[in-house]
């Protein structure tokens, strides 16, 4: 997740704007993930992320719950 700030939370809640919103690919990349595990397409654990050295870092599942995650709810099951 190397030139982008924050977390994989932040990415992904930017990205499900989509360009419209000013994300960029990245972004957008870390939202469809969001997307497939709120689908329940792929499972989190499936998932491997590598910090700017690319050593595997440890990310913790999102709660999914959580308001900021409505959009992709929305864009799952509407």
């Amino acid at each position: 997740m190397k030139e982008f700030e924050g977390d994989f939370e932040q990415m992904a809640v930017t990205g499900l704007g989509g360009s419209a919103a000013g994300a960029k690919a990245t972004q957008e990349e870390m939202s469809w993930i969001a997307r497939a595990v709120i689908g329940e397409r792929v499972p989190w654990s499936k998932f491997k992320f590598y910090d700017k050295d690319g050593k595997l870092i440890s990310v913790p599942e999102p709660k999914w719950q959580e308001a900021k995650w409505q959009k992709a709810w929305i864009f799952e099951w509407a």
